[in-house]
């Protein structure tokens, strides 16, 4: 994991997705962690499907009325890096440490629920 437009070119996939944290204070999407592009590549996690995964869970979440709290973001965006081809346990440790560095940023939580319908 790497900030998104931080040395190196971590540029990738932001982990959690960005839209859910738009205008969120403490937020900055280059500042973001992100899995690079090339790390995806050697783990064989496809950044389409992984797309499609987050679009479909956060649609399907958002008939619920629940609103979205830190733990129900971490099972949705573990799951989608999984459909994409991640390993269970790296992308469950991925989430967390992403979602751990925007907590200590200050982001308080989401402000609104990614492809939401």
């Amino acid at each position: 994991m790497r900030p998104y437009g931080g040395p190196g070119g971590g540029r990738g996939h932001h982990t959690p997705a960005k839209k859910a944290f738009e205008g969120a204070a403490g937020y900055d999407e280059d500042k973001a962690l992100a899995i690079p592009k090339d790390v995806m590549a050697v783990l064989g996690i496809r950044h389409p499907t992984v797309t499609g995964a987050l679009a479909t869970l956060y649609n399907a979440f958002s008939k619920t009325g629940k609103p979205l709290t830190w733990e129900v973001i971490e099972e949705i965006e573990t799951q989608a890096l999984i459909k994409g081809g991640a390993d269970a346990e790296q992308a469950l440790e991925a989430v967390r440490e992403a979602i751990r560095a925007l907590k200590a940023a200050g982001v308080a939580g989401a402000t609104r629920i990614p492809w939401g319908g």
